[in-house]
């Protein structure tokens, strides 16, 4: 036998292991030669590899700050100093740093004073005294940005009670003090959402994705917005998207979760919903709602069980809505009743809002409701009649909606007959100013529909 044949008999493969030093050490180099999405790249790797490792994790803030990700730097810098190493105090310098880019100028001097308390003698003491004489001359100019986390919260307040125009106003307010606020981008995409001006929401998403590339919440929404449009495409694309991504931040894997139980990727929803409760988080209703149906899904019926208790701890009136009492056709009448209660508050509050709507398919079926709303106003059918409306609305091409007076008659005619108390095609017909030709077909467009 040949020595190469015996060399190649006794050869023994050994495995190769690469740990997070090589990741962290090619992070730092590509950190220097300005190759900065490579170096958050290697640096997240690094931080997988060894998430106990408090530097690899404040290295990796540094970068995101010079890339104005603020806030997420903030929080990698939080997680360093409160769960890895309380004596990193230089934590609180850079953190002050962000928070001064952000024009958070009272949250700035605290962590910059703190530096200052626990550093006396530290590296970046002179850096930090002059950042304080700098936050000491714009909080003089401008006293009022210390209320930004005030306005955030009432704008999140006004969104819960559904007063979205004012919360738009709010928003707008707070970011033009703080374009680099991305929560407060998110919260206003949504709020232009829920009014129905899903044009603009979008945009809005587009424009934090492009300042701020690859931010979750963004994402997350534009996926909830494409859901809700049934933009089934769109949707498995953002799907394919955000279950490759692997945050480490809480907020970041709890609005990953929820947003795939929204959407019913309860396989997706299930592993992070269940490592957060795993991990000790305190959980509100929200979370156990999601991390309850995506257990159900995925047969997991004791803890789905557990955890709609404490569903209905905190919201009885949830009661009835757990995963196992709901079918499919539950769940899509449960969205049209949203659609119905939306547009009868902005009806009795004679809002202007349904006159912004953006969305064509809503444009058209709010302008038929209108007709609706008009005959029935004081009549006990009036919710029932609009109830059939907005069943069929979803399903029907927009190109099918551009006669809303037979839409409305033919809608109105198979209510009542259904009921019992249909007039002749050609009463109703009367009644919309069509001839009943026009109100016959479409009555047999719009059933067609309801057998599909």
């Amino acid at each position: 036998m040949s020595k190469i044949g015996a060399t190649k008999e006794k050869a023994i493969i050994l495995p190769f292991h690469i740990d997070s030093e090589h990741y962290f050490k090619k992070g730092l180099r590509a950190y220097r030669n300005f190759e900065y999405e490579r170096a958050i790249y290697l640096l997240k790797r690094a931080h997988e590899l060894d998430p106990e490792e408090p530097f690899i994790l404040c290295q990796l803030a540094a970068v995101l700050a010079d890339t104005g990700q603020y806030q997420v730097s903030i929080e990698y810098l939080r997680i360093v100093i409160e769960e890895l190493d309380p004596d990193m105090v230089e934590c609180y310098y850079f953190m002050s740093s962000n928070y001064a880019h952000l024009g958070l100028f009272q949250e700035a001097k605290k962590h910059a004073l703190k530096y200052v308390q626990l550093a006396p003698d530290g590296e970046f003491i002179e850096d930090t005294e002059d950042l304080l004489d700098v936050l000491s001359i714009e909080a003089d100019g401008d006293e009022d940005e210390d209320d930004v986390i005030f306005l955030q919260d009432h704008a999140r307040q006004l969104m819960e009670a559904g007063e979205f125009h004012a919360a738009i106003d709010v928003f707008n307010e707070l970011l033009e003090g703080h374009p680099q606020f991305w929560s407060a981008h998110n919260n206003l995409a949504l709020a232009h959402f829920y009014i129905g001006e899903v044009e603009k929401a979008l945009s809005l998403l587009d424009d934090v994705l492009e300042k701020n590339p690859g931010n979750l919440h963004a994402l997350c929404n534009k996926l909830v917005i494409y859901f809700y449009l049934r933009e089934d495409e769109k949707v498995e694309q953002l799907v394919g998207q955000l279950k490759n991504v692997h945050p480490i931040l809480i907020e970041h894997r709890y609005k990953l979760g929820a947003t795939f139980g929204m959407v019913g990727k309860y396989d997706l929803a299930f592993p992070w919903l269940l490592s957060l409760k795993r991990s000790g988080f305190e959980g509100d209703a929200t979370f156990f709602y999601w991390l309850s149906y995506s257990a159900y899904h995925m047969k997991h019926e004791k803890l789905a069980e557990q955890s709609w208790k404490k569903v209905l701890i905190a919201q009885p009136d949830k009661k009835g809505l757990a995963p196992w009492e709901r079918t499919e056709e539950d769940l899509e009448t449960f969205a049209v009743k949203e659609i119905l209660t939306y547009y009868l508050r902005m009806k009795e509050q004679k809002s202007h809002e349904l006159e912004h709507v953006e969305e064509v398919l809503f444009q058209k079926g709010f302008l038929v409701a209108d007709l609706l709303y008009s005959r029935y106003q004081n009549d006990m059918d009036l919710s029932n009649i609009l109830m059939v409306w907005f069943q069929l609305l979803p399903q029907l091409p927009v190109e099918k909606l551009r006669n809303t007076s037979a839409l409305a008659a033919a809608v109105e005619y198979m209510y009542l007959k259904k009921h019992g108390a249909a007039p002749t095609k050609k009463a109703v017909s009367e009644t919309y100013n069509i001839s009943t030709s026009t109100t016959s077909k479409y009555i047999t467009m719009l059933l067609s529909y309801l057998q599909n």
